[in-house]
This record gives C-alpha cells, sequence and structure tokens, in this order.
C-alpha cells in the first residue's frame, strides 16, 4: 500500500517479530504508536527518516480507514502521491491530518467533513488541484487549516466563515478566483490569513478589520481593487502586511494605519494607490520596511517619517512626489536603504544627515536617480559600507570627486545624465569591488584612466555621450558584460571593438531611448541593485 517491500527500510522495527504497537523509534520520533493499555492504533508518525528512500513513491491507502483508533497520521515529506482516498472520512476520533510536501494529486476528497474532531488539516505543497469543498465549513473543530502551494481553483467558499476556532488559513500559491468572502470577518480567532499569489478579484472586506488577532494579513499578487479599508487600523496587534501587486488597489494610504501599533512591514508596491502620504504618528516606530513603489502619490514627504524609528527599508520609487527629502529621514538610525527614484522630487540632498555618525545602521543604498536634485556630489559623506549610489537623471553638477578610496563595499555609482564636467578621477580604481560604473550623458572630457582596468568584478561601464576619447582595452579585458561608449562615427572618440563595446553612440544622440531605459528595476534584473 505504500511502495514496494524493498524500499522499506526498517528503521521503526517495521520488519522485526515485536507487536506493532512497538513499531517506533524514539531518536526519530516517529513509527506506531497504540492507546495506553490497548492494542488499538492511534497514531502514525512517518516525518523524519534517516534514509531518503525509506519511504517513497506509495500512496495513503483506503485500508487506513480500518483503524478506527487513529488520531494522529502525520506523513510529512514522504514523497507519497496517488489521490487522498475517500474512506479517509472514515475515521472517527482523528484530529491531526498532516500530509504536507508530498504529491498528492486530485481534489480533496468531500468526505473529509466527517472528521468532525480534526484540528488540524495540513495539506500545503502538494499537486492537488479541484475546488476546496463547501464542506469545510462542517469541520467546526478545525484551528490549522493549510492548503498553500497546490493546484487548487474556484472559489474561497463562504461556510469557511463557520470555522470559528480557526487560528491559521493559509491559501496562498493557488488559483483561487472570486471574492475575499466577507464571511472571513467572523473569524475572528485567527492570527494568520495567507491568500497571497492567487487571482482573486473583489475589495478587501472592511470587516477585515473584526480580525483583531491577526498577526499577518498577506494579499499580495492577486487582482483585487478598490481602497484598503479604513477598518484595518483596528488590527492593532497586525506586524506582517503585504499588499504588493495585489491587483489595482486604490485610494489613499489610510490614516487609521497608525493605530497599528506592532506594525512591522507595510508594502503597497505596484498598485493605483493615490493621494499625499498621511502624517506618521509616534505609534509606528516598530515599522522596518515600507515600501509603495509603482503608485500614483503625491505631495511632499512629510517630517513626521521621522516618527518611524525603527524604519530600516524605505523604497517609494516611481511616484509623484514633490519637494525636499526632509532632514527628519537622517534623523532615523536604523535606515539602510533608500529608493526614490522616478518622481519629481527636487532641492539638494542632505548628504551630512544621511550619512551622519549619529546612526546605529550606516545607509548602504541609496537611489536618487530620475528627480530633479541639484547641487554637487558630496561622497565625503559617505560611509565606507555604501554599497549603492544611485544620482542618475538629475541636475547634478561640479567635478567627478577624485576622494573616493574609503568606498571599499561599492558595488554600484550611477552618475549618468547629468551635468559633471571635467575627468574621471584615477581613484575610482579604488573602489575594487565596483561591478556597475554608470558615468554616460554627462560632460566629462579627457581620457578613461588606465587604472579602472583593475577593477577585475566589473560588469557594466557605460561612457557614452561625453566628450572622452582614446583607448579603453584595459576595460575589455575582464570580459565585461555591457560596456558603452562613443565608438561610433569616423574617426571614433573611443577606440573600442565590438564584441567588448556592446552599444556604441554614434554622434552622441542614438543612445538617447537607451538612457532613458536604464530603470531600477532594469538592474535588479541583471543583478546590479
Amino acid at each position: 500500500a505504500t511502495g514496494e517491500p524493498l524500499a522499506w527500510v526498517d528503521e521503526f522495527r517495521f520488519l522485526g517479530p515485536g507487536h506493532v504497537c512497538g513499531w517506533y523509534n524514539e531518536t526519530l520520533l516517529g513509527g506506531i504508536t497504540c492507546e495506553d493499555g490497548s492494542n488499538i492504533v492511534n497514531a502514525i508518525r512517518l516525518k523524519r527518516f534517516a534514509s531518503e528512500n525509506a519511504l517513497s513513491d506509495g500512496t495513503l491507502p483506503e485500508e487506513v480507514s480500518a483503524l478506527k483508533g487513529l488520531v494522529r497520521v502525520d506523513f510529512r515529506g514522504r514523497g507519497l502521491g496517488g489521490t487522498l482516498p475517500h474512506a479517509i472520512g472514515n475515521l472517527p476520533k482523528l484530529s491531526l491530518l498532516l500530509l504536507e510536501n508530498n504529491e498528492f494529486r486530485g481534489s480533496i476528497p468531500h468526505s473529509i467533513n466527517a472528521l468532525s474532531r480534526l484540528q488540524y488539516l495540513v495539506l500545503n505543497d502538494n499537486l492537488l488541484s479541484g475546488s476546496i469543498p463547501p464542506t469545510i465549513g462542517d469541520m467546526t473543530d478545525l484551528v490549522f487549516l493549510r492548503l498553500y502551494n497546490n493546484r487548487l481553483s474556484g472559489s474561497i467558499p463562504n461556510e469557511i466563515g463557520h470555522l470559528s476556532l480557526l487560528t491559521k488559513l493559509e491559501l496562498d500559491a493557488n488559483l483561487l478566483t472570486g471574492n475575499i468572502p466577507s464571511a472571513i470577518g467572523k473569524l475572528t480567532n485567527l492570527d494568520s490569513l495567507w491568500l497571497m499569489q492567487n487571482l482573486l478579484t473583489g475589495s478587501i472586506p472592511s470587516n477585515v478589520g473584526q480580525l483583531t488577532n491577526l498577526e499577518g494579513l498577506v494579499l499580495a499578487i492577486n487582482d483585487l481593487s478598490g481602497p484598503i479599508p479604513n477598518s484595518i487600523g483596528n488590527l492593532i496587534n497586525l506586524s506582517d502586511l503585504p499588499l504588493s501587486r495585489a491587483g489595482r488597489l486604490s485610494g489613499t494610504v489610510p490614516s487609521t494605519i497608525n493605530q497599528m501599533v506592532s506594525l512591522q512591514r507595510f508594502e503597497i508596491d505596484h498598485n493605483s494607490i493615490t493621494g499625499e502620504l498621511p502624517e506618521f504618528s509616534t505609534n509606528l516606530s516598530s515599522l522596518v520596511s515600507f515600501g509603495a513603489r509603482s503608485n500614483m502619490i503625491y505631495g511632499s514627504l512629510p517630517e513626521s517619517i521621522g516618527n518611524l524609528r525603527s524604519l530600516k527599508v524605505l523604497e517609494l520609487e516611481s511616484n509623484l512626489l514633490t519637494g525636499y527629502i526632509p532632514d527628519a529621514i537622517g534623523s532615523l538610525p536604523y535606515l539602510f536603504r533608500i529608493v526614490l527614484v522616478d518622481n519629481m522630487l527636487s532641492g539638494s540632498v542632505p548628504w551630512t544627515s544621511l550619512f551622519g555618525t549619529n546612526r546605529q545602521f550606516f545607509l548602504r543604498t541609496l537611489l536618487l536617480g530620475y528627480n530633479d536634485f541639484t547641487g554637487t556630489f558630496e561622497p565625503g559623506t559617505l560611509t565606507a559600507e555604501t554599497t549603492h549610489l544611485g544620482l542618475e537623471g538629475n541636475h547634478f553638477r561640479g567635478t567627478l570627486p577624485a576622494g573616493v578610496e574609503w568606498l571599499q563595499s561599492l558595488q554600484v555609482l550611477s552618475l549618468h545624465s547629468n551635468n559633471f564636467a571635467g575627468t574621471i578621477p584615477n581613484a575610482f580604481s579604488q573602489c575594487r569591488y565596483l561591478k556597475y560604473l554608470e558615468l554616460g550623458n554627462n560632460k566629462l572630457s579627457g581620457t578613461v584612466p588606465k587604472e579602472l582596468g583593475n577593477l577585475t568584478d566589473l560588469a557594466w561601464f557605460n561612457i557614452a555621450r561625453n566628450g572622452l576619447h582614446g583607448d579603453i582595452d584595459f576595460i575589455c579585458k575582464h570580459n565585461v558584460f555591457n560596456v558603452q561608449t562613443d565608438c561610433g562615427g569616423s574617426p571614433p572618440e573611443i577606440i573600442c571593438e565590438q564584441p567588448c563595446c556592446s552599444v556604441c553612440c554614434e554622434e552622441k544622440i542614438t543612445c538617447q531611448a537607451f538612457f532613458l531605459n536604464i530603470t531600477l528595476e532594469f538592474l535588479i534584473a541583471n543583478g546590479f541593485a
């Protein structure tokens, strides 16, 4: 019933002469146990095997229903397949059914509702398909319902609202469609609601605010619409709220988030959120990560952002933000990643406050590309921990500084499409871990220093649309992934033969589109950000 006999390994004394109730291994915490003082099997636990092939390529047999005293079935991670037997509903005492991380196929049998004492139904990480049977609502003793990472389809049945004892409802990574049923608002004991990575539509039901025991509400990667309900602020125990790519969520960021004193992660990337950011209160002092990339948020960054005392990651790329970077951001002691690319921010960069010495964590990533910042590049304020610095597509001016030798961790330096003039300093060669160096579309002149040939990790090098000249064969010797120069025309300004120079800008106009398409998403996709 569970595979060919030769596939078995006698780790639980299955092949010995003893009674079945002795088939147990204390070290491996598995085998068969019986009720005290009887020969009635009440648990089969085959979770941990010393040999990977001790039980594999088998099925769960219909005959399991003969073990009427079973309380626990634990076959987690044993490579079992086939379908779940209909007869599994004939186990009246079963309280734990743990079959995660196998290869079970087919649908969840409707007979499962007969397991009236079942508390833990754990079927995640299988190949199950079909719909979630509405009869699941009859299993009113359920505490854990984990069905994630299968191929389940159809809607979430309203009957799920009958499971008043449920603490974990985890249905993510399936093919579920339809609305999130409002009946979920009745599950007031829930601490975990995971519906991420499905095809759910409609709005987030407002009565989700009744789930005041929730610690995790995970709705990302769906096709939801409508606003984030104001009632979300009632979830004072919620620490994790990822809504990125949830669909087309609209409206504003509700000011009621200030009531969420336990919130640590709030991510609404790639939606249609609009309006201004709310004022942030000191109630959000536990917030560690705030992401709102690719929305339509406008207005300025509020000074009250300084109240987010635990903030480590701030990502607001691709919005409509205006105004200055508030000095209050520099007062956040743990902030190590700031991404404000593709907005309409202006003014000068508060270098000293951003990289001040009063910080518990040094700022490692600062990406400010495609805004309207002015002023000069002041690397003297940067620290040795800085790894990514992006200032492209702004109005910075002046010469490139020579004193950058202490930036020993720098991997990405993007300065293209500004008004930098003068020569490329030799000191850049001392940033030995540099992988991405973008200097194109400026007013640089002279030759490229041969010392840059010492950058053995360099994978991307762009100096196109400048006034540079000379040979750069020393760059090509390390098989640089992508080199863009002004090597078109006759005679060429930069001597660089293909395939080393992957893009040759002729007459300084043919690379316009190329520069406009160098986005943060592109850099991330190519491992540079």
